[in-house]
């Protein structure tokens, strides 16, 4: 009589009992072990070793597949990365990929191989004008054995135009500067590459190590004004120095007689106005003794906040309001029968050329934080730079040197070319833009940071204003990205983000499919960020060159590389030792993979129960008519 009433009940407890374990989802173990992942992630376009076909990566990943389930490429699931290559992603620097430890690193080179030569550092200007030389300078560690000979070609639009020979010296590990200078043949973005062969191969071969850089030849002109106080003769033929240069700008105003003045161009009346200099690059001021307070101050901002540079050519010893900018407390003066040469500063395998003078002054002591750029073969500081907040000072103290400007025995006129055209070149536009990024390798003229990168490649470029807005204003940019000199392919509107500096922000986005060269166009906007009614707007171009086969990342240290491994509890591991590689990874992985749990109520079969029981619960209660 008590069965009848209990059975609905008891239907109905198991029903809730079987959805309150589906919900809990208990795990029993099973006796079975989940597969050991191992993620092979390549790290550098590093060819295969031991006469193989497959590249490096590839034939680690076959190596390892025989104890492991292998999986290409980064896999936050991974029991253990390999990353097989010679230097690390530059995405990891970036913080832009996360590998799961421990990390082991398999490099390409086999146990106690001398390492190959390898290009370090890559240096050439970002812009040049069409009639100016580019200089460009690659640093090479030798690498191999003592006596081995090398090549170092460099490619102008894949042409090899210039080549030496080096040899490494017995003993000799230091990098190595090679020197190269060529003339551009036409304007726009142009793409250079650095390449190491073995010496005696032709230029088809795959090179040990290359690299790219990519220099603007672009015509604009460095504008430099002259100021002279009165008429100075080394100021003078300085100026003419310049004048026929088409790299520069001359404008000039001297001051002959009170009241009178001679000028060229459009130059300000006088330098008391900060804001009449803003338009300048360097202001080279004749006869500096004459200067006002107001003059010495407005020159102050000018190289403080424009970041403009001065330089300063005094032919005569004289005090004035000058020497606050100067920040010497004391002089020496010297002179000879003879003209005396001054060298510039010391710069390996660089020959400049060299200004001659007899009557000099130089600093005793030199100001803190000076830079001296030629001093006469006993030392003496004749011509130095500082810095100022963001330009800086150049102070010559050869007093008489255009008395030796014969250009059959002397360098006057390419010496000061070269001097002021430093000078110029430092000063900031009002929009700045270059392209930044860290890259494997450490060093430069590689990845997103020269301009030079593959399809697809992730590029960083920074933007710096040269007056830093107000608090609140609106600045953002607009890159028109498209074939240079065609019509824009992209318009596209990229975040700008502030970091530590005042004025500077960083922007990303990825590099367009078609290879070929391109101009970024950045385009910065503000509305009235000095509250005084004004709206400002600025422009400027980055040229970008997409290839195909752009050069990868030097190799990195292998010492560097197995101090990171052991950071992240692995180590480093040589071609010639892939056993005990994978007896490593086995040790830390374990010899079974994770136990793999079984969760029984996570099978559908226990649809089928439930049902029966929920039907059975409501038929037993429609029989005693309770539904």
């Amino acid at each position: 009589m008590t069965f009848a009433p209990a059975l609905p009940r008891l239907l109905r407890t198991l029903a809730v009992a079987i959805v309150v374990l589906a919900l809990l989802d208990p795990a029993l173990p099973s006796g079975r072990h989940a597969d050991r992942v191992v993620a092979v992630v390549a790290a550098g376009e590093s060819p295969g070793v031991s006469g193989a076909g497959a590249s490096w990566p590839d034939q680690v990943a076959d190596r390892l597949a025989g104890r492991f389930t292998v999986v290409r490429g980064p896999y936050p699931g991974a029991s253990a990365t390999v990353l097989a290559g010679d230097h690390l992603p530059a995405a990891l620097s970036e913080g832009s990929l996360f590998l799961p430890p421990p990390v082991f690193v398999a490099h390409p080179a086999a146990a106690g191989a001398p390492a190959r030569p390898r290009l370090v550092h890559l240096e050439a200007p970002r812009r040049v004008s069409p009639e100016s030389a580019i200089p460009v300078r690659a640093w090479i560690a030798p690498g191999g054995e003592p006596g081995t000979s090398l090549r170092a070609a460099l490619r102008v639009d894949g042409v090899v135009v210039s080549d030496t020979v080096l040899r490494r010296p017995e003993g000799g590990t230091a990098p190595v500067m090679v020197r190269f200078e060529i003339v551009p043949t036409r304007s726009g973005p142009l793409p250079l590459r650095v390449e190491i062969h073995p010496a005696g191969v032709g230029d088809d071969t795959v090179p040990w190590s290359a690299a790219d850089v990519l220099v603007h030849v672009s015509p604009r002109p460095w504008e430099v004004l002259f100021f002279e106080g009165r008429p100075s003769w080394l100021s003078t033929f300085v100026r003419r120095a310049l004048e026929p240069d088409a790299r520069f700008a001359v404008t000039s105003r001297t001051v002959t007689s009170p009241g009178l003045a001679t000028q060229f161009g459009a130059p300000p009346a006088s330098l008391a106005s900060p804001r009449a200099l803003d338009g300048f690059d360097a202001v080279v001021v004749g006869a500096p003794e004459l200067l006002s307070g107001n003059d010495v101050a407005a020159l102050q901002l000018f190289m403080e906040m424009r970041g403009g540079s001065v330089l300063l050519l005094p032919d005569r010893e004289a005090s004035g309001p000058h020497d606050r900018l100067t920040g010497v407390t004391a002089w020496t003066r010297g002179g000879a029968a003879d003209p005396v040469r001054l060298t510039p500063a010391a710069e390996a395998g660089v020959e400049r050329p060299a200004l001659e003078a007899r009557s000099m002054i130089w600093p005793d002591p030199l100001p803190p934080g000076a830079q001296v750029v030629a001093a006469t073969p006993s030392g003496d500081p004749v011509i130095w730079r500082r810095p100022v907040g963001k330009g800086q000072l150049v102070v010559s103290g050869a007093l008489d040197s255009w008395q030796f400007r014969d250009p059959e025995t002397t360098t006057f006129e390419p010496a000061w070319r070269e001097l002021v055209g430093e000078a110029a070149d430092l000063a900031p536009g009002p929009l700045a833009v270059e392209w930044i990024g860290t890259h494997a390798g450490g060093g430069g003229g590689f990845g997103a940071a020269s301009g030079v990168v593959a399809p697809g490649a992730l590029l960083r470029f920074g933007v710096t204003l040269r007056e830093t807005p107000a608090p609140g204003a609106r600045v953002w940019a607009r890159a028109d990205l498209g074939p240079s000199g065609k019509e824009v392919e992209v318009d596209r509107l990229i975040p700008l983000w502030p970091v530590e500096v005042p004025g500077r922000f960083e922007g990303r986005f990825h590099a367009p499919a078609a290879s070929g060269p391109h101009l970024l166009e950045i385009r910065v906007e503000g509305g009235d960020p000095w509250g005084d009614g004004t709206a400002w707007r600025h422009a400027a171009t980055l040229p970008l060159v997409v290839l195909a086969d752009a050069a990868s990342p030097p190799p990195d240290d292998p010492a560097l590389m197995e101090a990171w491994a052991a950071s992240r509890g692995g180590t480093l591991r040589a071609s010639d030792e892939l056993a005990a590689l994978e007896a490593e990874i086995l040790r830390a992985v374990g010899a079974e993979g994770p136990s793999d749990p079984w969760h029984p109520m996570r099978s559908p079969w226990w649809i089928l129960p439930l049902a029966l029981l929920l039907g059975g619960e409501w038929a037993s209660r429609r029989r005693r008519g309770l539904s």
